[in-house]
């Protein structure tokens, strides 16, 4: 009740759903006055000990935190019990699992050109009738070649797309929520439109060949006009997430594609670049030409004015010198930067690898960069092993994924 409404629906209900089933099982029937450090640290130890995730744990002790703050801050509560109840390190919280503390990794995958093939012919598959056998499979090609996240595609409105200019608007997003009346939960889930995911998230896409025939394909299948999505249901309203996460799954499934999350559609478009970056001798380099091609690949966004990311470049030439023949390479892709400013940074500082120059904003938008220098470690299939490492951790990162525990 404390955060309603002044969270996003989807954070209350995590919130809700954390004090549901981990802090009012152990907690619910005390007097919150009565609460003691003691009665708080033994809820945090109870979950590390049946075996809970660090992630799971350090929720629940947000939450208690957060509310004991609000009702000290009320004056509820003379003392604030969480006061004297710091969060368990991780690598003390690991050790009492017996579990070994590895570098973070992603786990987010991209498609080989072969299963995207295999996509495409499924989505578009027909019964012997003729009928098609999915709805709007051209929405998933939409993504494919925009980088669109899914709540970003499903709160598109006819109206922000212009086929004429070959873009598109991001302006919203569509989330799935608990129903409610007031604070109060009420069975079932709902739709609900609103902002999108960052403030930097709002922006304009270019729309590539293949992007716009995806639109005429959608609006050919379903138009409600202009104020209604593109993406939309039976009757015009706004899809719901979880029947577009499905159908996509059954897509992969009849495919014999092994599992991947929908946001592997955006991060395909990512490591593809799929409009590519024009370089002054007027080839086009595309991240998908360095990634994934059988060799760990260090990728390192940069800039020529950027202090901290030329500091990184010499750790990046010790690691290239230890690892170099071992199966790792280094790419530098040069953003945020004037060409002749890159081309003199390269010279001046020494760099020996591989370059995609003059590629602005086209890649941080995708990957989500909104500082230099930032440092991805891809593995040799193209999955994120680490990212936003520097120095002593990024060449910790880079030993783990060479010897396969990363």
């Amino acid at each position: 009740m404390f955060k309603f409404p002044s969270v996003e629906r989807t954070t209350y209900d995590r919130c809700e759903c954390t004090v549901e089933h981990q802090i009012f099982p152990l907690l619910g029937e005390k007097v919150v006055g009565d609460i003691s450090a003691a009665d708080l640290k033994g809820v945090l130890n109870h979950w590390m000990g049946e075996g809970y995730a660090y992630t799971t744990v350090k929720k629940v002790y947000i939450v208690l935190n957060e509310y004991f703050r609000y009702l000290t801050q009320q004056e509820i509560l003379v003392k604030n019990p969480m006061n004297s109840v710091p969060m368990i390190k991780k690598s003390n919280f690991m050790a009492a699992q017996n579990k070994e503390d590895l570098p973070t990794q992603e786990t987010v995958t991209v498609f080989t050109s072969e299963e995207i093939e295999k996509f495409k012919a499924e989505a578009f598959s027909t019964f012997s009738n003729g009928k098609p056998k999915y709805q709007q499979p051209a929405a998933y090609i939409l993504m494919l070649n925009t980088g669109l996240r899914t709540g970003e595609l499903l709160g598109l409105l006819n109206s922000d797309i212009n086929l004429e200019g070959r873009y598109l608007e991001v302006r919203q997003g569509v989330k799935e929520v608990c129903r409610r009346e007031g604070a109060d939960y009420v069975p079932g889930r709902e739709v609900k439109v609103g902002k999108t995911k960052t403030a930097t998230s709002k922006r304009r896409v270019p729309l590539n060949g293949a992007a716009v025939e995806a639109v005429r394909e959608l609006r050919q299948e379903r138009d409600f006009g202009p104020t209604a999505p593109l993406v939309s249901d039976e009757k015009g309203d706004y899809t719901r997430p979880v029947n577009f996460r499905k159908r996509y799954y059954r897509i992969l499934k009849a495919a014999g594609i092994e599992q991947k999350g929908l946001h592997s559609l955006r991060h395909h478009f990512a490591t593809q670049l799929i409009n590519g970056v024009k370089q002054p001798d007027g080839t086009v380099k595309k991240l998908s030409d360095y990634v994934g091609k059988g060799k760990y690949v260090l990728v390192d966004f940069w800039a020529s004015w950027c202090g901290p990311c030329i500091r990184q470049t010499a750790v990046l030439k010790d690691i290239l010198a230890e690892y170099g023949d071992k199966g790792l390479e280094v790419l530098g892709v040069a953003v945020w930067d004037k060409l002749e400013d890159t081309l003199n940074g390269i010279k001046t500082h020494e760099l020996p690898w591989e370059q995609i120059l003059d590629a602005q904003t086209i890649p941080t938008e995708l990957y989500g960069i909104s500082g230099i220098p930032t440092i991805i470690l891809f593995s040799p299939e193209g999955k994120i092993l680490s990212r936003d490492k520097q120095s002593d951790e990024l060449k910790a990162d880079v030993k783990a994924a060479l010897e396969g525990k990363l």
